[in-house]
């Protein structure tokens, strides 16, 4: 097992493959039973995986490419000052790039671990009724924010100070109560410090945006699958009733919003909660089933690493290139004359063994 810039740069076409991938199944999310949100938060973990572990295995095909990768190896490789590489620079980067934002992450979470403590007078426990196991605190703030539930060991539901019915005030709280018995905020979390590391990366993002909206859209399906569709209206109303009320547009990297400002999100989540057949017993065949193509599509991905083709020195002086300029057969009977640059090279008696010389000019003896 190892890892190298070209295993990297594998992974990293794979990754592309699994976004594409994740895109075009996001756009059917409340058409197909077959596609649920627990079948892609499992592919937004599988682009995490791929990144995160580009390692070579014992079982790794090696694909050579003779254009693309060559080009790149040369760059990579190319001598900056006293044996400094492009490759060293560009690692002195990622790695100054990835201190400095866990640094700044840190000191985001410092403040929030700061605002819970001096909070913690103030707090009000309560039961969680969907887990035993994980209770809760309430805290009402005046602030402009939407319900949000932060504090990943101490799970602590924030209320703006808004007018909201008992029906709306039951639904934020249920709500919240998933995403703390789910533990949502533990993916969040991890989102967070993976994007420390591949923070240069534009795919790392749109992925994070993808699983927050899972999420909501998940703890939408567990909340409302036993609703009636009117109680599916009013729930609704109050995420568009939170969303209107709501002025900051900012999120915090270590919370979990009742609702946002992000009016895509709204009408998707809105059209899920209206659409989405729900099937309890096929979801449950849906996540082993996820499980497992989660495994198989790791290794497959991670079966191939693309590798820059090269001719070694010792092998140049006895090595020749073929093409319609330089080389051309001559038939004789049943067999073909094989002449580069107008020299007798070889005799050949199968053209399919390689396809360069179908290509080439075939003359009568």
């Amino acid at each position: 097992m190892g890892i190298s810039p070209t295993i990297l740069i594998s992974r990293i076409f794979a990754s592309i493959i699994i976004f594409i991938l994740q895109s075009l199944l996001l756009r059917y999310l409340s058409k197909r039973d077959l596609i649920n949100t627990k079948l892609l938060i499992n592919i937004s973990f599988l682009f995490a995986f791929i990144l995160c572990l580009p390692f070579e295995f014992p079982f790794t095909i090696t694909v050579p490419s003779k254009r693309i990768m060559p080009l790149i190896y040369k760059l990579l490789v190319f001598n900056l000052y006293a044996g400094f590489q492009v490759l060293d620079l560009i690692m002195v980067i990622w790695i100054a790039g990835s201190i400095i934002s866990l640094v700044r992450l840190m000191i985001k979470y410092y403040h929030l671990i700061k605002f819970i403590k001096l909070c913690s007078k103030d707090l009000k426990r309560w039961e969680n009724i969907f887990s035993s196991k994980h209770n809760y605190y309430i805290l009402r703030l005046n602030i402009p924010d939407a319900p949000m539930v932060i504090g990943l060991f101490k799970p602590i539901i924030i209320l703006p100070d808004l007018q909201f019915s008992d029906k709306e005030l039951d639904f934020i709280i249920r709500h919240e109560c998933i995403h703390i018995s789910n533990k949502d905020l533990l993916i969040k979390y991890f989102y967070e410090f993976f994007i420390c590391v591949y923070w240069w990366n534009p795919l790392v993002y749109s992925f994070r945006n993808y699983t927050n909206q899972l999420i909501e859209i998940r703890t939408d399906d567990l909340l409302t699958c036993t609703y009636t569709n009117q109680e599916k209206i009013d729930y609704i109303n109050s995420l568009v009733k939170v969303t209107t009320m709501t002025k900051s547009q900012k999120i915090h990297p270590f919370s979990a919003s009742f609702s946002t400002t992000n009016k895509n999100l709204l009408f998707n989540r809105s059209k899920n909660i209206l659409l989405k057949p729900k099937s309890a017993k096929y979801n449950s065949k849906i996540s082993l089933f996820s499980i497992i193509l989660f495994i198989l599509t790791y290794f497959m991905l991670s079966s191939f690493v693309i590798e820059p083709y090269f001719i070694k020195d010792s092998d140049k002086n006895s090595s020749f290139e073929i093409s319609n300029d330089n080389a051309y057969l001559i038939k004789d009977d049943e067999q073909y004359l094989l002449y580069v640059n107008d020299q007798y090279i070889a005799t050949i008696t199968d053209l399919d063994s390689d396809p360069n010389l179908k290509n080439l000019k075939i003359l009568s003896k």
